[in-house]
This record gives C-alpha cells, sequence and structure tokens, in this order.
C-alpha cells in the first residue's frame, strides 16, 4: 500500500503562507479542498477544513464518493487525481457512474477486475497468520496452494505490516488494559430453545476455547478505538421470535421494525462486513439493542443495561440482553476503518430522497450549525456556543433537517468552521443524494450571510433563502404594499433588487414590516414566491424545535465515543497567541474606558494629572499590543502554537454510527406521531402518548405466518382509540422483524 504522497505538480494549488517544506503528507487540490496521507496508509479528504470522508488503498467505494463530493465546484481534474492518487480516467469512471446512477451506482459498482472477490475472512485470516510465521509472500501463496494471486497477497501483506505498524504505536502510547470480566450467555450451542417453530441458535463468534475461565473473558486492547475487544470467551447466542407473555418495552418493537423498513439493518451490515455473513447477527442484535434503548429515552448506548430483564430473550431475539460493552465492540469495530461514514451516507442519502419526494416542486433544507460542548479532561479546541453566549470546548456539528424538521444529516468539523465554509460542500452532498433533476432551497441564518457565500451558491445553481445582516436601510411604511398572515398577526412585504457589491451581481431582497414596527429584510435567489419564501423562513422554528427534542429525548449531544486522537503537528488551527493577545487588547481597552470615565469626573489637579499619566500610559500600550497583533497571523500549525501532543480532538466515526440510528429512529417518531396525531383530541402531545406506547409491556404470539403483539400502553381512555388507530395503520404497513428469517408480519393491537 502506498503511504507517502505524490510530489507536487507545477502549478498544483496549495494554501498559501500555511505550506511548508516540512508538509509533505497534505496534497491540495483546490482553494479549500486537501487530502492528507497518514503513516499508516489511510487518507482523509478535508473540504473547508471539515473531514467529509477517510479511505485507504484496498476499499475504493469511500475513495470515490469523496472523490464525486470533492469534484463539485471549480476544481481541476489532473490536481484532484494526484491528490487521490489515481489517475485521471478512475476520476472520469467515477464521475460517470455517479452522473448515470447517483450515489448507489458508487456503492454498488464493482471497481476493478470484474471476477468475484477471492479474499474471504478465512483465507485472511490464513494468509495474516502465516506472515506472522515469518512466510515470505511467495512462501505464503504456495501454502494457500496458489488460491490467491501475487498481487492480493502482497496488498494483504502491506495491510498487515500497517495494522501492527499501527497497534505498535498505539500500545507505546497507551498503558496496557486490565483484565476485565464480562458477562457471557449461559445457553450451550447443543441445545436449541424449545417452543414450536423454534430453530437451533446460531453463534455470532467463536465458542469459548480450552482452559477459558466459566463466566468471564479476558479483554485485550483492540484494533478498533472505541471498546475492548473480547479474544477468549463465548459471545451471546441468537434466536428467532417466540411467544412470551409480560415482555418489558414490546412496544419498541413499531421502532425497531420501522427501522429496519427504511434500511438501517442493511446499511449497517452491507457497508460493515459485506463479506462476513457471519456477523450478521451480531450487527443485528447490537443494532436492536440500541434502538430499543433510545425509544425507551436512555439516550445513549449505556442505556441497553436497562433491556437486561426477564423477557429480554423474547425482546431481542437472543439469549439474554448484550451488555454495553458488547454492543460497544461490535459497533466500534463496524465503525472502524471509516465504514461508519459509510453507513451514514448511505442513509443520509435515502432520507434526503424521501424528502424530495415529499416536496412539491422545490426541496427546502434548514442548515444550521451547534456546538456539542465536552466537559472532560482533554485539551480540545474552544467554538463559540450561541445558546450560553460564550466560547466552550467541544466540536461543532452541521446539521441539516428537512421542511418539517426532520433531521437528514450532519456533518462535524473540529476546527469550528464558519457555516459559510460548509455550505457549499453540504450543497453538493445533498444533490449527489437526490440528483441534478430537482431544485434545492438551502434556508441559513445571518451567520452565513455574506456576499461571496451567497454568489458562490447562486453561481453553483442552489436556490437560498437566508437574513440579511445590519445595517440596512428602513423603508417608510407605503412601500410595503404586499401582505399576508403569519401567526395569526398580518405582516406587510415588499419586494427589490440587492446588489452584493464587488461585482458579485444582485440578488432578491424582500423586506417584512412586523406588526411591531420593526424591519427584517430577506435575500435570496430562487423563482419561488415572495410570499412562499417569507412562510418557509418563518418555519425555521421547526429546526430549533427539533435540535432541543433530539438533546432532550434521543441524546443527540452524547460523547458517544471514548477515543480523542492528536491533532497532526502541521494542522492548521486558530492562533492561540493572537487570541491571548486580543483579550489582553481588550482588557487594555476596557481599563482605558474606565480612565476617562474617571478623568470627566474628576475634580483634583493632582488626582488628573495621575489620571492622565495612566491614561498615557494606558495607550502607548494598546499600540504595542496592535503593533504586535498586525504581525501575528490569524492560524497557525499546532507545532508553531507549542501544543503538538497536548491538542486533541473526537474522532467521529463511531458517533456518526450511532448518531445514524438516532437519526432514523427520530425519523420513524416522527411518522408514528404523525399517524398518532390524527386521532387525539390534543395532536400537540402525540410524542409524549407515543413515549407510552414504545415503553408499553406485551404478550408475543408467534404464528406460522403473522406474529401477533398485544401491548399494554399506560393511557387515558379518551386516547385508547387513537392508540387502536395507530396499531391498525402500523399492522397495515406489514412491518417485519430484521431478526425473522421468514419475514412474517407484525400485526399490533392494545390489550382491552
Amino acid at each position: 500500500m502506498k503511504k507517502t504522497p505524490p510530489a507536487p505538480r507545477r502549478g498544483a494549488p496549495s494554501l498559501p503562507g500555511f505550506r511548508t517544506s516540512s508538509d509533505t503528507r497534505t496534497v491540495w487540490f483546490s482553494r479549500n479542498g486537501c487530502v492528507v496521507w497518514h503513516a499508516d496508509g489511510r487518507r482523509e479528504v478535508f473540504i473547508g477544513g471539515t473531514a467529509i470522508g477517510s479511505f485507504d488503498e484496498l476499499n475504493p467505494t469511500p475513495r470515490n464518493i469523496a472523490l464525486v463530493m470533492a469534484a463539485q465546484g471549480e476544481v481541476v481534474l489532473e490536481d484532484l487525481a494526484h491528490a487521490f492518487g489515481v489517475t485521471t480516467e478512475t476520476v472520469r469512471l467515477a464521475r460517470r457512474a455517479f452522473e448515470t446512477g447517483g450515489l448507489d451506482a458508487l456503492m454498488k459498482k464493482r471497481w476493478g477486475s470484474q471476477g468475484p472477490w477471492k479474499v474471504t475472512p478465512k483465507l485472511r485470516a490464513e494468509a495474516e497468520g502465516h506472515f506472522a510465521a515469518g512466510l515470505t509472500v511467495s512462501q505464503t501463496r504456495e501454502a494457500l496452494k496458489k488460491q490467491l494471486a501475487l498481487s492480493t497477497l502482497r496488498k494483504l501483506h502491506q495491510a498487515w505490516e500497517a495494522q501492527r505498524a499501527a497497534a505498535a504505536a498505539r500500545a507505546a502510547e497507551t498503558p496496557e488494559q486490565q483484565s476485565l470480566a464480562l458477562a457471557v450467555a449461559e445457553a450451550s450451542a447443543q441445545e436449541a430453545p424449545g417452543g414450536p417453530g423454534a430453530r437451533a441458535p446460531s453463534t455470532v463468534e467463536a465458542p469459548e476455547p480450552e482452559g477459558a475461565s466459566t463466566g468471564a473473558v479476558m479483554v485485550k486492547k483492540s484494533e478498533s478505538p472505541y471498546v475492548a475487544q473480547a479474544v477468549d470467551g463465548r459471545s451471546l447466542l441468537v434466536e428467532g421470535p417466540r411467544s412470551a407473555r409480560q415482555v418489558s418495552f414490546l412496544g419498541a418493537w413499531m421502532m425497531v421494525a420501522l427501522a429496519a423498513k427504511r434500511g438501517l439493518h442493511e446499511a449497517v451490515q452491507a457497508e460493515a462486513h459485506p463479506e462476513a455473513q457471519e456477523r450478521e447477527s451480531s450487527l443485528r442484535l447490537a443494532v436492536d439493542a440500541v434502538t430499543v434503548a433510545l425509544a425507551i429515552g436512555q439516550g445513549c448506548v449505556e442505556g441497553v443495561r436497562r433491556l437486561a430483564h426477564r423477557g429480554a430473550a423474547a425482546l431481542l431475539q437472543a439469549v439474554r440482553a448484550p451488555c454495553p460493552t458488547w454492543v460497544r465492540q461490535v459497533l466500534g469495530q463496524a465503525a472502524a476503518e471509516g465504514h461508519g461514514m459509510l453507513i451514514r451516507a448511505r442513509q443520509s442519502a435515502s432520507l434526503m430522497r424521501g424528502a424530495v419526494s415529499r416536496a412539491k416542486d422545490v426541496a427546502v433544507f434548514y442548515v444550521d450549525n451547534h456546538l456539542r460542548p465536552y466537559t472532560g479532561v482533554r485539551r480540545l479546541l474552544w467554538g463559540w456556543r450561541m445558546q450560553d453566549k460564550r466560547a466552550m470546548p467541544g466540536t461543532t456539528d452541521f446539521h441539516v433537517h428537512d421542511a418539517e424538521g426532520r433531521p437528514v444529516y450532519r456533518v462535524a468539523t473540529q476546527r469550528h468552521d464558519s457555516l459559510g465554509k460548509l455550505l457549499l460542500p453540504i450543497g453538493a452532498v445533498l444533490r449527489a443524494a437526490v440528483g441534478e433533476g430537482r431544485r434545492i432551497l438551502l434556508c441559513f441564518d445571518r451567520a452565513a450571510s455574506y456576499a461571496e457565500v451567497m454568489a458562490e451558491l447562486r453561481d453553483a445553481d442552489f436556490d437560498f433563502v437566508a437574513y440579511e445582516r445590519k445595517p440596512y436601510p428602513k423603508l417608510p411604511l407605503h412601500h410595503f404594499r404586499g401582505r399576508l398572515v403569519l401567526d395569526g398577526k398580518l405582516v406587510r412585504y415588499c419586494e427589490r433588487r440587492a446588489n452584493l457589491g464587488g461585482g458579485l451581481g444582485r440578488v432578491r431582497r424582500i423586506s417584512l414590516r412586523l406588526p411591531d414596527g420593526h424591519q427584517v429584510n430577506l435575500l435570496a435567489s430562487s423563482a419561488v414566491p415572495a410570499h412562499r419564501l417569507v412562510r418557509i423562513m418563518a418555519a425555521r422554528w421547526v429546526q430549533e424545535n427539533a435540535f432541543h427534542h433530539a438533546v432532550r429525548r434521543w441524546g443527540l449531544n452524547q460523547l458517544d465515543g471514548r477515543c480523542f486522537p492528536e491533532f497532526e503537528a502541521d494542522a492548521v488551527i486558530p492562533s492561540p497567541l493572537r487570541r491571548r493577545l486580543e483579550a489582553e487588547l481588550a482588557d487594555t481597552r476596557l481599563e482605558e474606558g474606565n480612565l476617562r470615565r474617571k478623568l470627566a469626573r474628576v475634580t483634583n489637579e493632582d488626582a488628573e494629572v495621575v489620571l492622565e499619566g495612566s491614561l498615557a500610559a494606558n495607550l502607548d500600550i494598546q499600540r504595542r499590543l496592535e503593533a504586535r497583533r498586525a504581525a501575528l497571523p490569524k492560524h497557525c500549525t499546532v507545532e508553531d502554537a507549542g501544543l503538538v501532543g497536548e491538542l486533541h480532538h473526537h474522532q467521529d466515526e463511531y458517533k456518526a454510527l450511532i448518531d445514524t440510528i438516532r437519526t432514523v429512529a427520530i425519523n420513524a417518531e416522527a411518522e408514528l406521531a404523525a399517524e398518532l396525531a390524527d386521532a387525539m383530541r390534543r395532536p400537540r402531545e402525540a410524542k409524549r402518548l407515543l413515549q407510552n406506547i414504545l415503553t408499553a409491556p406485551g404478550d408475543i404470539r408467534v404464528r406460522p405466518s403473522s406474529i401477533d403483539v398485544a401491548l399494554d400502553v399506560a393511557a387515558l381512555a379518551a386516547e385508547r382509540p387513537a392508540i387502536a388507530r395507530l396499531c391498525r395503520v402500523v399492522t397495515s404497513w406489514k412491518l417485519s422483524l430484521p431478526g425473522d428469517p421468514a419475514r412474517r408480519p407484525l400485526r399490533f393491537k392494545p390489550q382491552i
């Protein structure tokens, strides 16, 4: 595997002022896009300072997805191919596949040889065993009876060496993990659970070897940075659906079945282990456990421990409920090597297409950024958190919601980039998912309402609407001839053209006069009528409500992952020296104001002389600080800031996978609540009643052609007709459990 980037091309783009002779791993393909080549062979793609994906040479699918996303806008294709380490023909083929079949074509297309992939998990394990024994590539090929070609074995050997080097580096930095006791299944693989229609359970991992202690397993540090990997114990046994009575949290089956219908389990299994079918059972069980834990209000993976009750076997279709450590292990392995990003991309694309299918003529998406605070002991970059009106350490997340306030996409940035930098890449992701045939309207607030950003979106053929930043002239009342009613109040509006300045052209300006006399201006580049744009922007509260609900109900701000890698030495960050100088200058100016206030009120001549001397010294300090500030850049590398080994960032692959489950669950909750609200006297309380349904216990009766579920929901007498109607509607959807091989439809009904 090639681990070093190619030599710079003549005339290739670079970041002025930051690329040095020691920066040999960053290759720029545009003014805001680059590829970072790591020593272990992994490569990360950044646009606008945000990682949009990572890949290695053995897995071309994430590479080509990032390649197509990076090709949006003004990019020289030769520079793009050079940065990714591929030929221009590879770029052309990837773009052609995307143009003809969209994002799905890139995921399904077989790159390279069209023959069957012969490296099965068994052959890979045998080859790595021979490598560990000291055999060469040629000797390994003979030992495997020439089942694999020399070129394939060379790639496997390079990948194996890279993994060993990375593991050795982590072992040198991290103290040895202590042995822990983990819960294991007490059931035997030879005895199948009884009951009509029951099947013999299938194990999801290897059985316990001889000499292992019963009831405990030894763990060691995993290849995945998220969890400790069990290596010496039995794992949980899975089984099919079975009849049972009084199963706790049985109402969560609605959420599990609807998430499976939306493709969650298929995406996790297809992207995480496309050639390891024996891992499907463990992935299904882990995803089901997290989905149920979130549905009953736990908010994080640790809430899986609440499922360890008497009916857990029937609820999760396993011998017993898994522990949180086991779930983190399975999902951590699925999220490793960038698979978490691919799973999120697949599900987000599906949600985006669903939002477009519900739209009429133009697809509306709200985009906003929120800082996810961090309160641990690690040193992270600080960003501005609007809710607290102050800067805090953490990670800035950019969220995309549809017109109904349902989340469809989230991307994290460790450097707290501005919303304006990410709007065009987010628009490219939306266009890649929904295709070129539909108009996309991006709605955002004043944080990105800058002339350059809006001109860039307009030139890229995106519609947008945003609030205009002050100052702008206040118009007289007679200009506002248009009228519309918002929330029962009359709002007047007028429209004209606004010049962005600097030769950037013109956009639409819609001025609103509110009932209290205040004026608010909107800037837009869209053919949508003005009154409809006003209503779209007035509906931005659905996104703010969605943020609040996702944090309180679904644990959106949870840390989830426990891995904090260090920033690279040549990573560009806001200069801490300049920040400290700015703070010192602000304090000095505050002191100047206090001195001038005292000087204006002083009556004693001696005190006046003292104050004038202090003021002169203060002004002299300000001049020196301003002179120093002019020589300090706003950004610098981590090495120049002296923070090598101290500054960390939160790795996002594992959280991306957990947030994908959250996003699917939130969309499923919105769909169920919409059906429930139609039959309620108080439709605003639909989600509260739905929580009672999801946490309700019930009985299971497995039939040859269906599975009957009778729920015992805690509800008022006036709410029971709505519950009965929801059960009928969900039954008509013919949902099935992901762990049921017969795919028998679920039939829900409330207990009388």
